[in-house]
């Protein structure tokens, strides 16, 4: 075969030799087989041409020729259509995205890790671990969280921006963002009001005195094989019931992911893999097993449901811890309270140190929020009962912004007590005055933090008996008049004569006395 025609200015044939601009394939072609090439006069050789030299060229021609006219126009038709098709398909700014299918999966594509997960494979065989794992139960009620301290990591955090539904505050729960197992007794994460000091989980335990303790860490610790989390796990729940021997202690399965979510070294594989380990776990130290994963996992594909994360796939929404403690309450552990009694005086948390690891140590929550088209989070300010916040209400604000102008104002009969807050620090919570408050970067794009101020109920001072009041006061008036004297002189020595009847002595005045 001849080379073909050549249209760049230099271009490398298959034998590395340079082709020439100018040079006339078709001749060559021509040549080779033997054929005469037809030649129009003064121009190039082109041997297809030879049956159309007596007709028009150009424009003229090509609309004189019906037939391709209409092709041309038809053809012209089709790609206007579907470019038509194809502007109308492209989402414009402002869109909302399109939502989730019921499968549980955002739209898109999973991620590399999910791509082939298998919600059989590794899933949890719950008659295997009958006693361990917490059957359903009448709902417990709000005591019986009451009575829990939950710590664990960013979405035990989250437990206390919904604690309308889920009853959690800085009384029963720890939880730093971030943070995995293994730091379970080395980081020093809670303080308290009147001690000096920071304190591990295991050392609040003892100081929190809780009924009970649900655990829940791994996903943090996803990148570890099986067998080394469950290692850093046990030696966990060692040093709790070193520091606090009389909880009962439930291991908190790991949440599951969303289809789509952040931070490539996450998989719903290796979820799987944490809980089945967990629940082997809780069997071997006599612990519970929360399985409180199945309120939250699409039963179709294995993944979470697509309402129950936020957009990174990651945390858990409002939804999702409802359908948590739902199942939390309904699968209830009420044991004999082996805690020695009384409690005594428990101090209060003195505010949250959620926020104290900078660095996440899965690069999950760093993907997120690099990611994440929102950049702001809502923070609500409010009032607990016995008193109202000026300037409280609902805010806007980026990372790293705060608050100022908010003050605590108790109705009658209450006084201030302290503010808490969901996620991040206060400078000084006892003060009515909201200082010290700003975002943490290690907040979720688009959440919400949550600030309280709490009041307590002052006794009345005319709660009093006035039957009281008047006996004091008459002690006081009785403890304030002055003796009648005693005379030093000897009395007279009676006489035989009776003498005259002696008037009424006179009555001496009683200095007035004030009663407070």
């Amino acid at each position: 075969m001849g080379q073909p025609h050549v249209n760049t200015p230099q271009a490398v044939s298959p034998a590395g030799q340079a082709g020439t601009p100018g040079q006339n394939g078709a001749q060559a072609g021509a040549a080779s087989n033997g054929a005469t090439p037809y030649k129009a006069k003064g121009g190039p050789a082109y041997p297809h041409r030879a049956a159309n030299a007596k007709k028009p060229g150009g424009i003229a021609g090509f609309f004189r020729d019906k037939k391709k006219l209409g092709i041309t126009i038809a053809a012209l038709v089709v790609v206007l259509v579907v470019l038509v098709v194809v502007v109308l398909a492209l989402p414009r700014a402002g869109d909302t995205p399109i939502a989730a299918s019921s499968t549980g999966a955002t739209s898109g594509s999973a991620s590399a890790p999910d791509s082939s997960y298998d919600k059989d494979a590794n899933s949890l065989p719950e008659e295997a671990f009958i006693g361990t794992i917490l059957p359903e139960s009448a709902d417990a009620g709000a005591e019986y969280v009451e009575e829990t301290l939950f710590l664990g990591d960013s979405n035990t955090v989250r437990m206390m921006a919904y604690r309308d539904i889920t009853y959690v505050t800085l009384d029963n729960c720890i939880g730093v963002e971030s943070m995995g197992i293994t730091q379970f007794a080395t980081l020093k994460c809670a303080r308290f009001v009147g001690m000096p000091g920071t304190y591990t989980m295991p050392e609040a335990m003892a100081i929190m005195k809780p009924r009970r303790v649900v655990i829940t860490f791994g996903t943090n610790n996803i990148g570890m094989g099986a067998d080394t989390f469950i290692g850093f796990y046990r030696s966990a729940i060692e040093a709790a019931r070193q520091n606090y021997e009389y909880a009962d202690i439930i291991i908190g399965a790991v949440p599951p992911l969303d289809q789509i979510h952040q931070g490539t070294a996450l998989s719903m594989t290796a979820v799987d893999q944490f809980n089945v380990a967990l629940a082997t776990l809780a069997e071997e130290m006599d612990c519970k097993f929360l399985n409180w994963s199945e309120a939250l996992k699409n039963p179709n594909t294995g993944f979470c449901q697509e309402n129950f994360t936020l957009s990174d796939g990651v945390h858990i929404t409002r939804e999702g811890m409802e359908a948590m403690f739902t199942y939390f309450r309904t699968h209830a552990w009420i044991s004999e309270d082996r805690r020695p009694k009384p409690l005594g005086t428990i101090p209060k948390q003195d505010g949250s140190m959620s926020d104290i690891i900078t660095k996440d140590i899965s690069n999950s929550k760093a993907a997120a929020s690099s990611s994440s088209k929102a950049t702001t989070v809502t923070v609500v300010v409010s009032a607990g009962t016995g008193g109202t916040v000026s300037g409280g209400g609902t805010y806007t604000l980026a990372f790293g912004e705060g608050l100022s102008g908010i003050t605590a104002i108790p109705n009658d009969g209450y006084e201030f007590a302290q503010w808490s807050v969901s996620l991040g620090s206060i400078a000084d919570p006892y003060s009515p005055t909201l200082s010290g408050f700003t975002v943490p970067g290690s907040a979720t794009a688009g959440s919400t933090i949550t600030i309280t101020a709490s009041f307590t109920q002052v006794a009345s001072s005319s709660s009093k008996p006035e039957s009281q009041s008047v006996s004091s006061a008459s002690e006081v008036i009785s403890a304030s008049t002055p003796e009648e004297p005693v005379s030093s002189t000897p009395p007279p020595e009676p006489s035989s004569t009776p003498e005259p009847p002696a008037s009424d002595p006179p009555v001496e005045s009683v200095p007035e006395v004030s009663v407070p």
